[in-house]
């Protein structure tokens, strides 16, 4: 799987204006955009941004996110990556600063839950997994939306999360990967 598919996903979203309301002209440089799944369904649940603010949202398998940027300053892009939402921002070109960027998340761990019991099939811990979803879960706030039990968590556990993820995901061997993106693509 891709290390960091998040520049993937800016590189194309920021050239796509079916996902962000505004985009930058820079381009941005992408490598292996064959593993970004992209929900065409993202642009359903929107953000709520300030005047001028440029924004793109995920609407994924276990998590859904909606993130706000200045335009003038960086570049942004929302997509799905097995089943997981991203949502980030790039600076544009020198921009120096701290990001403006406003990001919501909902994860919903019934749905994830239920995915670790899969994952334990390939004999790696889920710990880690199941530890950051702890962690979220504890400091986040609870809902309920048509696709079950949420809760809303604050960006940097979900980072956590989301690193313990992607670096799973990283121990699999690529005929387990194949297999777990087969799985999820039964979950649609």
């Amino acid at each position: 799987m891709k290390k960091y598919f998040v520049i993937a996903i800016l590189a194309v979203i920021a050239t796509s204006s079916y996902y962000c309301t505004k985009k930058s002209n820079e381009p941005l440089v992408a490598d292996h955009e064959e593993h970004l799944e992209i929900d065409k369904a993202a642009t359903g649940s929107g953000c709520t941004c300030p005047a001028g603010y440029a924004s793109c949202s995920a609407d994924c398998w276990f998590s859904d996110c909606c993130i706000c940027w200045d335009p003038k300053r960086e570049t942004g892009g929302c997509g799905c990556w097995l089943g997981v939402s991203s949502c980030k921002t790039a600076p544009i070109g020198s921009t120096s600063g701290a990001s403006t960027a406003v990001r919501t998340i909902r994860f919903y761990p019934d749905r994830f839950s239920s995915y670790l019991n899969y994952l334990k099939q390939f004999g790696v811990s889920t710990t880690a997994l199941s530890n950051s979803i702890t962690t979220m879960s504890a400091a986040g706030q609870s809902g309920v939306n048509a696709k079950g039990n949420f809760v809303l968590v604050k960006p940097g556990d979900y980072d956590q999360f989301f690193a313990a993820y992607e670096s799973y995901i990283n121990t699999l061997s690529r005929e387990q990967q194949s297999a777990v993106s087969n799985y999820i693509a039964t979950l649609k």
